[in-house]
């Protein structure tokens, strides 16, 4: 991503192959998937801190421009999500009190560009969902990824604050395990990610602004905070039983799937 730009701004024109294909790995298990994203969204933020002034500066056109400064700040939306769920429990608690303003009404861009993601991302599908039967699928599955998103907001939204920040940090590559059993490989993840602590917290603030909304009759923050913690407890749960799946196979399976060397 940094090359590409450095090179567009140089002048180069970088043409895209629709046809080229090339083989690739989702993540297994939940230590890979945060290492992933971890370095994918810190380093969509280095990059805009990098480059989005220089983009905004050039002169290409201005539709380029744009679409180039909301690529480089595609990762930066978790820093928004996050701090929208920090605040859903005092604004809860505040309506009608110290806020007057109906504050509800200004989520209508949020939802009309939530619209608009699904549509980018039903167009991008291959192949292209059809009849009532895939479109209902395609709504239920895109359903599922914005839940466990949204369960990912504490994780990637640190990853993007620290990209922001200019921190260094280890480059942790993604296990590959070729679709073999993940759990028995010597490359699973057996530790349990520090930033759990940090997510439950979130996840208990979620709470209590759950039950200070229904308290006080107060449900306009009720959707983001039901599926923030559905999706907190689903990647919470992953992060922990995953690592413990690893480390039950660990004893008989570690010896066996480390490579051997022998000296002649």
């Amino acid at each position: 991503m940094d090359l590409s730009y450095r090179v567009q701004l140089s002048g180069w024109k970088l043409i895209y192959l629709d046809s080229y294909t090339c083989r690739g790995e989702l993540p297994a298990e939940m230590n890979g998937l945060r290492s992933q994203q971890y370095r994918w969204m810190k380093g969509g933020a280095e990059n805009a801190r990098r480059h989005i002034a220089p983009v905004i500066r050039s002169d290409f056109p201005t539709v380029v421009r744009v679409h180039a400064a909301q690529h480089l700040l595609a990762s930066s939306i978790y820093l928004v999500i996050l701090g929208a769920l920090l605040m859903s429990a005092p604004l809860a608690a505040l309506k009608n009190t110290s806020i007057t303003v109906d504050y509800v009404d200004y989520g209508i861009p949020f939802f009309t560009s939530t619209l608009a993601l699904i549509a980018a991302v039903h167009g991008s599908q291959r192949p292209t969902p059809s009849g009532v039967t895939g479109h209902l699928r395609f709504l239920w599955s895109i359903f599922v990824f914005f839940v466990f998103t949204m369960g990912l907001s504490v994780h990637n939204g640190s990853a993007v604050l620290s990209g922001w920040l200019g921190r260094r940090s280890e480059f942790v590559r993604t296990p590959k395990f070729e679709n073999g059993s993940w759990w028995a490989s010597a490359y699973a993840g057996r530790r349990i990610d520090r930033r759990v602590l940090l997510e439950l917290l979130v996840l208990g603030v979620l709470v209590i602004g759950l039950i200070i909304g229904w308290h006080r009759h107060q449900f306009a923050f009720f959707p983001i905070q039901l599926m923030s913690s559905a999706g907190l407890v689903w990647v919470v749960g992953l992060s922990v039983a995953h690592p413990w799946r690893a480390c039950r196979y660990a004893p008989d399976t570690m010896q066996a799937s480390e490579p051997s060397v022998t000296v002649t």
